[in-house]
């Protein structure tokens, strides 16, 4: 195959090198955000609502006290790194750089409930997830990279390991939970006048949206948390609301319904006699509901809500 002609001196070929160069390189993002997670910097800096600007060196006294081998020159690498991503804000003044938390920094500081996007910044990058990384090229030949990273499905292996299985639904709820609020409080009423009488969560993890929604609208009796098996077995009880499982069928297509008509969260109604194919449910679920749709951060991952007369 004959290269192509290109004039390596010119200045579009100067950005494409330096581009691959960064996308080649990309994983030290993501690494260096789960780095400053397992340290806890982030609650470090916030100091319970100061933020005050403060050094690396500043910051390894709080996480790792007492420790002489620390190093406080490899954290500024990655706080300068994740502050180039807006996580963190340098201060430059006064000689040695500062940092405080961005508001995307902000979102991994635990809550009065111990939630935060931490726990889903460590989900992402356990061991047997980060295994499967290298394999994507698999996918394209038909093959699932975690199941021959790992040998069997995901969702096998995480009913199998316990603390797999708690780090999935805290970072479940510390992602869902902020998002259900801002849907609380932010004006949407779809609960209110007592037209909803029963309400399940299909995919429901801890329960946590069952809970706050029921909260808010007690002319919703019963909730229904609707989940794998492991995940429902891990769940707290919840007042009113009871667990259900699925029969052997898992991610099932939704027809007719865009994704990317679904934002934001909770904008698409659609009836079930629609185009849109409904997993088959046990007989505790009743065989016509309505379908709320929303989307969250990756638009590949959905929520169905079901909502009852």
């Amino acid at each position: 195959m004959k290269a192509p002609a290109v004039d390596e001196t010119s200045e579009g070929r100067n950005r494409a090198r330096l581009a691959i160069i960064e996308l080649a390189n990309m994983i030290s993002v993501p690494m260096s955000l789960n780095a400053v997670v397992k340290l806890r910097v982030a609650d470090a800096i916030w100091g319970g609502g100061a933020n005050s600007p403060l050094t690396a060196a500043e910051i390894i006294s709080r996480v790792i006290p007492n420790n002489p081998s620390a190093d406080a020159d490899n954290l500024h690498r990655l706080l300068r790194l994740l502050s180039s991503y807006g996580v963190f804000a340098e201060h430059s003044s006064g000689g040695c750089p500062r940092y405080s938390l961005t508001e995307i920094g902000m979102t991994l500081v635990a809550d009065a409930e111990g939630l935060s996007y931490g726990d889903y910044v460590l989900q992402h990058h356990q061991k047997a997830l980060v295994k499967a990384w290298p394999l994507v090229d698999r996918a394209v030949v038909g093959a699932l990279p975690f199941e021959v990273a790992n040998g069997e499905p995901a969702y096998s292996y995480y009913g199998k390991d316990e603390e797999m299985n708690a780090l999935m639904q805290h970072a479940m709820a510390g992602v869902s939970v902020p998002v259900m609020k801002a849907i609380l409080d932010g004006g949407y009423d779809g609960f209110a006048g007592g037209e909803v009488a029963r309400l399940v969560d299909v995919g429901g993890s801890a329960g946590d949206c069952l809970r706050m929604i029921m909260n808010k609208y007690k002319n919703i009796k019963e909730g229904i948390n609707f989940d794998l098996p492991e995940v429902v077995a891990k769940a707290p009880q919840i007042p009113g609301v009871s667990m259900d499982t699925p029969p052997m069928v898992i991610n099932p297509p939704l027809r007719g319904m865009k994704l990317s008509a679904c934002c934001p969260p909770l904008s698409l109604l659609a009836s079930a006699d629609e185009d849109v194919d409904v997993p088959e449910m046990s007989s505790s679920i009743h065989p016509n509901p309505f379908l709320l749709v929303a989307t969250f951060t990756n638009r590949n991952m959905i929520e169905i809500i079901f909502l009852y007369d």
